[in-house]
């Protein structure tokens, strides 16, 4: 269990494998910390609080945490949008030597940029690269994946006319949930801060709240008096 004294900016951990935790919690509230409790698996996440001018949660710091609890060591994972990479690389070591990660772009220089950040890493034979819409996943994964990460949107420093499409997201996420394993989970990080960010959320939110609550459950985390900052869903499979 993370120790509560130091100030990370955001840490999870889970009421299912924590003793006497109501208790550290309390504790916690009392000298600063924001608390908050969601998902399928009651994830606590507790933040040092910082000064009125800066907003409290960072809720694309918290996507990785969620995927925390769900990824495995040799497990089977997928960057559903590449980018530069970050994800990639991250999910690379999250499964460690015996764990694979695919990862999707439809642009050459998401591919250049992953790569090259892989090969430093020395995680490059961790990972297959595909060049090509995840909206084809399920022509290149054919194994149950413990987890599977989005970020909607456009190419971080790229062309910014170049953004992922509702209607080929939705294949996409479809895709996705049809291959997480039992105990897995699907991220999906959506930015409203642009037409077709929010046309994307309103879809997701729209399929999502339609599936199976005893296979599946949903969250949804946002900040509601921000309209426009990221917010993401959290699919998690019983």
């Amino acid at each position: 269990m993370p120790d509560f004294s130091r100030e990370f900016p955001i840490f999870v951990i889970s009421l299912e494998k924590t003793d006497n935790l109501q208790k550290r919690l309390a504790k916690q509230a009392k000298i600063g910390y924001n608390i908050s409790i969601c998902g399928a698996k009651k994830h606590v996440f507790t933040q040092k609080k910082r000064n009125h001018s800066m907003p409290n949660i960072d809720l694309l710091s918290m996507h990785k945490q969620f995927l925390q609890n769900h990824i495995k060591e040799g497990g089977i994972v997928a960057d559903f949008t590449m980018g530069n990479g970050h994800d990639t690389a991250w999910l690379a070591e999250a499964v460690g030597p015996g764990g694979h990660v695919y990862a999707f772009d439809i642009q050459e220089a998401a591919l250049e940029h992953t790569r090259a950040r892989l090969e430093e890493a020395g995680l490059a034979d961790r990972c297959t690269l595909i060049l090509d819409s995840h909206a084809n996943a399920l022509d290149y994964i054919h194994e149950p994946l413990c987890a599977g990460v989005f970020n909607l949107g456009y190419l971080p420093g790229g062309d910014r006319t170049k953004t992922t499409l509702h209607e080929s997201t939705r294949i996409a996420v479809e895709a996705a949930i049809s291959l997480v394993d039992r105990d897995g989970i699907i991220l999906v990080a959506v930015y409203p801060g642009h037409e077709e960010g929010t046309v994307e959320g309103n879809m997701l939110d729209e399929m999502l709240a339609s599936l199976d609550r005893r296979k599946f459950s949903v969250s949804r985390l946002r900040i509601i008096n921000s309209p426009t900052s990221p917010f993401f869903f959290a699919i998690e499979r019983h």
